[in-house]
């Protein structure tokens, strides 16, 4: 009871608090008079103009952000745009997305094949469900600053590359990759007698919650982390790799090395594993192996605590590296498989 008092009193003397509340009764009066989903920073500051500061962009931003981390509005900084009813965004919006990607009726409208569309059938889609007042165009620039969706520069698995396209990987069934979880550069034979097993080198990583009683992965972060691995993918393009995306998995291949980064359950917890096959001439082993893994520490598995670490990863949540063992990658197999 004490700490709740102690918070009321801090509220009460924070005027940012006190006027977010203020004007989000104005924008939810906004929003049932003209069903306006989306507004304009302009128009933002409009509706802030009776609390005297129209032209004051750092207030207008401690109020946005105020208002952004309460729930009340998604706001994203650097977008000049203001979803006013995060309900009708989540519900109407991607709902109709999930729902058109399960609907056999709406493939003469929108296709999905393994989490990717035209963004111009996504741009025409997402019109039809908001209606003329806000333009499809948007809504997707919207959803990648939201990092719920990205572009891919593959043409993953899809014909006709050339045409920009989406990934959404909310979107991905259950059946839409985990089959696909295997080695399979072509300087990696599938022979398990073969001697050139030998010369491959395996390594694995495992990132899990170190509190597993009070902390845990939900399967909805890895998806946030398929996207925002997006400026990793392109850089690995230039690098002639191959990188396909999955339901909860990412595989990337270099023409001396595979990676594998798969979200999975190991015993009763959700868990991230980093898989690492290479090659390398045996003589080079002892000097290859520092290097693959420090190659693979620096850009991947740094890359997935820093993401976890941000505001809208699992900020506060301490992430315990372990090492996998070596024999349980030789084939990737099921999560409880790998100790």
């Amino acid at each position: 009871e004490r700490i709740f008092v102690i918070a009321k009193d801090m509220l009460q003397g924070i005027q940012v608090y006190n006027i977010s509340t203020e004007i989000h009764k104005r924008l939810w009066k906004h929003w049932k008079n003209t069903n306006e989903g989306i507004i304009t920073w302009e128009k933002f500051s409009e509706i802030c103009y009776p609390f005297q500061f129209p032209n004051d962009n750092a207030k207008l931003k401690a109020i946005a952000l105020c208002l952004n981390e309460s729930g009340n509005i998604i706001y994203i900084n650097g977008i000049s745009h203001i979803i006013l009813n995060p309900n009708w965004f989540c519900n109407e919006v991607m709902g109709s997305l999930i729902n058109f990607s399960n609907s056999k009726a709406s493939k003469s409208i929108i296709v999905f094949t393994n989490g990717c569309t035209p963004r111009d059938s996504l741009e025409k889609c997402l019109q039809s469900v908001a209606g003329s007042k806000v333009k499809g165009v948007l809504l997707v620039d919207l959803m990648d600053a939201m990092h719920l969706c990205c572009k891919v520069t593959s043409n993953h698995g899809v014909p006709n590359s050339n045409v920009d396209r989406i990934f959404i990987p909310a979107l991905l069934t259950d059946g839409s990759g985990m089959e696909q979880l295997r080695w399979r550069s072509s300087t990696c034979t599938n022979n398990v007698n073969d001697d050139s097993n030998d010369i491959l080198l395996h390594m694995g990583r495992r990132l899990q919650c170190e509190d597993q009683k009070l902390t845990f992965l939900t399967p909805g972060l890895f998806p946030r982390i398929q996207v925002l691995f997006k400026n990793v993918f392109q850089s690995f393009g230039d690098n002639n790799s191959e990188v396909t995306l999955g339901k909860d998995f990412i595989y990337i291949c270099f023409p001396d090395k595979e990676i594998i980064v798969v979200f999975c359950k190991a015993k009763s917890e959700h868990v991230i594993d980093v898989l690492i096959r290479a090659d390398h001439p045996t003589k080079s082993q002892q000097r290859h192996t520092p290097m693959t893994l420090a190659y693979v520490v620096k850009h991947i598995i740094n890359t997935l605590i820093t993401i976890c670490a941000q505001s809208t990863g699992i900020q506060g949540v301490k992430l315990i590296e372990s090492v996998i063992r070596p024999d349980c990658l030789r084939f990737p197999s099921r999560a409880q498989e790998r100790e």
